[in-house]
C-alpha cells in the first residue's frame, strides 16, 4: 500500500533520463554542494525502523505520540530548506516542490497519525481493500484532511499515492535534470577583462605612435652630442 519505492525509484530515474535528454551530465551532479546529509540518513534509518524494529515504533506512536512518517518527511522538509539556501534560483524551486510534498503528507500523517488511503483509488489501483500497515490505513468519516491522502490511483504500478507525493515527483525530476544541466560560468569576469584588454591596447598604440619615437629621437640625439664632443661628428 505505501508509496515509499515509488518515491525513491521513480523521481531518480526519471530526473536522470530527462537531464541526459536536456543535454546534462551525470558527473555534474557532484558539483552540487549538499549540506546536513545526516539529516537524510535520519530520515532512511525512521523510515528502516518502522517496519522493523516495534519499539522503535512503539517509543514514537504510543509514548511520545508523533507519527514516525511525519517525523521522517519533517526531516526531509528541513533538509532542503538548509541546503536551498546554496542553490541557485531554479534548484530553490524545486527543491521548494519537494518541500512542500513533504509538508503536506507529513501534516494529514500527524493529524491522523498514518497516511489514509482512499478505498476507491485502492479498489482501482487493483489493492487489497481494509489492509492496515504501520505506515498506512484506510480513510474514513473521521479522517482528516482526507484529500491529501493517498487518493491518486497508478494502475500500472498498482500503487495510490497523495498530492504531496505528486509535489515529490516532480519536484525530485526536475530538480536532478536541473542539477545534471549546471554548468560553472568559466569566465565570471569576462567583461572587466575585455575592458582592461582595450585600455592596453590603447595605451600601446599611444605608445607607439608618441612615447617610442620621442625616446628614439631623444637617445640619438644625446649620441650625436657625444660624438661631437669627441670631434667624430660636426
Amino acid at each position: 500500500m505505501s508509496a515509499s519505492l515509488f518515491l525513491l525509484l521513480i523521481p531518480p530515474t526519471a530526473g536522470v533520463c530527462a537531464g541526459y535528454a536536456a543535454g546534462g551530465r551525470l558527473g555534474r551532479l557532484a558539483s552540487l554542494r549538499f549540506r546536513a546529509g545526516w539529516l537524510l540518513f535520519a530520515a532512511v534509518l525512521l523510515q528502516v525502523a518502522q517496519y522493523y524494529s516495534p519499539p522503535v515504533r512503539s517509543l514514537f506512536t504510543r509514548d511520545l505520540g508523533v507519527p514516525m512518517l511525519a517525523v521522517v518527511f519533517a526531516l526531509v522538509a528541513v533538509w532542503l530548506a538548509v541546503n536551498s539556501l546554496v542553490w541557485s534560483a531554479p534548484l530553490r524551486v524545486a527543491g521548494a516542490a519537494v518541500a512542500l510534498g513533504a509538508a503536506l503528507n507529513g501534516l494529514v500523517i500527524l493529524l491522523n497519525g498514518r497516511m489514509p488511503y482512499s478505498l476507491a483509488a485502492a479498489r482501482q489501483a487493483g489493492l487489497r481493500l481494509f489492509l492496515e500497515t504501520p505506515k498506512n490505513m484506510p480513510a474514513d468519516r473521521g479522517t482528516l484532511l482526507r484529500f491529501l491522502g493517498d487518493v491518486i490511483p497508478v494502475v500500472p504500478l498498482h500503487k495510490i499515492i497523495s498530492l504531496g507525493d505528486v509535489f515529490i515527483v516532480i519536484g525530485g525530476i526536475s530538480l536532478i535534470a536541473l542539477a545534471m544541466r549546471r554548468t560553472p560560468n568559466p569566465y565570471p569576469s569576462s567583461r572587466p577583462e575585455e575592458v582592461n584588454h582595450d585600455s592596453n591596447d590603447h595605451a600601446a598604440a599611444g605608445a607607439l605612435r608618441g612615447v617610442l619615437p620621442r625616446r628614439d629621437s631623444r637617445a640619438a640625439l644625446h649620441d650625436r652630442r657625444a660624438l661631437r664632443d669627441r670631434g667624430l661628428a660636426r
